[in-house]
């Protein structure tokens, strides 16, 4: 691309000259850090209606929905919530963790634009953020919830052999290995069963999808715990250009963005041994209040286990590799990057894009 032409790096966001994306769901991510470091558990279960009709801080009514309008007839876990991708489930969530806790949380974890305080559309990735700083923040994740502040350069020597730039990283602890190793359980779930599959490598991962309103942006970012890496799907010209039909089908998280994701990832992580996650050591925890039930998850794929192999990354010295790609395309049948709007809250909005499971027949991705 030309610098002449484009003078926007939809990468770095603000850094680069735009504003940033939605996120969509991979938000989602960065509530639960914030629940689990309230002490609730993957196990709290949570009412799934297909629609749920919410209050914001200023007295406003929020209609969430459902992709699909999906709806549970019994509550379901955050495991669950989180394979699946339930905004029901996580606008509920979001009320009583607070939303405070919920932006100092994605600060903490490395998102370095302001974020809004008052609006439950946060959690459903309604904020401008950058392809760089999601990257850092499930970065902290693999490094067991010390976060390093995203840099491309480690360092600078002269011919000397001086350095002059740059050192080893320092990180700071952000989450405690408890958190994490329940975060790294939820999202594992999303490859292993839910909308995530299309980004399976054969190894442990763990990661989430991520749609915006309209298909605008399409999202998948994983990790192991050797290497990090966030895909962004869309077109410069944001919203206005919605991926309703790239090569046949309506572009969310789980398709392409998951299908790069796996391709890329697969030749990254060829050299390196397979490595596991810590398995959550409880899973009691606590309910967000009486009425929600707590540590009985029902029969089937989102109950607790430990990884085939397992290592503990909870006490890193060095962040993990950091991988942000951004695929770009001006034609008419590939998506790009580009500066997206904040969602505002006038009464009532509807939200209604969450994660579909992806399950259809495309052309195969080419792999050079």
């Amino acid at each position: 691309r030309s610098f002449s032409s484009d003078q926007v790096n939809l990468a770095t966001g603000v850094l680069g000259g735009g504003s940033g994306r939605q996120p969509g769901s991979t938000f989602k991510a960065i509530l639960l850090a914030a629940a689990f470091s309230q002490g609730i558990s993957p196990q709290a279960a949570f009412p799934a209606p297909g629609t749920i009709t919410l209050t914001q801080p200023d007295g406003k009514p929020y209609v969430v929905s459902n992709y699909g309008y999906e709806s549970f007839p019994t509550p379901i876990s955050l495991a669950q919530a989180t394979a699946e991708s339930v905004n029901t489930v996580f606008v509920e969530l979001e009320q009583k963790v607070g939303l405070a806790a919920e932006v100092s949380e994605a600060h903490d974890l490395g998102i370095t634009t302001p974020l809004p305080s008052q609006d439950l559309s946060l959690v459903l990735g309604s904020a401008d953020v950058s392809v760089l700083d999601m990257a850092d923040v499930y970065s902290t994740f693999a490094d067991g919830g010390i976060h390093y502040p995203a840099r491309a350069l480690l360092s600078v020597s002269d011919s000397d052999g001086v350095r002059l730039l740059g050192g080893p990283p320092v990180g700071v602890r952000v989450l405690s290995p408890e958190a994490v190793a329940d975060i790294d359980y939820c999202l594992q779930q999303v490859v292993q069963y839910g909308t995530g599959t299309n980004a399976a490598i054969g190894r442990p991962l763990a990661g989430k999808t991520g749609t915006s309103e309209n298909e605008g942006d399409a999202w998948f970012i994983g990790y192991t715990p050797q290497l990090t890496t966030a895909i962004w799907m869309g077109y410069p010209q944001g919203e206005s250009y919605p991926m309703t039909d790239v090569r046949g089908i309506a572009v969310v998280g789980g398709s392409f963005p998951a299908e790069m994701f796996r391709i890329y990832m697969t030749q990254a992580l060829a050299s390196l041994p397979v490595e596991g996650f810590p398995a959550p050591e409880s899973l009691g925890g606590t309910s967000p209040d009486g009425t929600y039930t707590s540590g009985t998850v029902a029969s089937g794929p989102f109950q607790p286990t430990a990884s085939s192999t397992t290592t503990t990354s909870t006490s890193t010295s060095s962040s993990t590799s950091t991988t942000v790609v951004a695929a770009s395309s001006t034609t008419t049948t590939g998506a790009t990057t580009a500066s997206s709007t904040t969602m505002t809250a006038p009464p009532p909005i509807t939200t209604t894009t969450s994660e579909p499971a992806v399950s259809y027949t495309h052309p195969t991705l080419p792999t050079n």
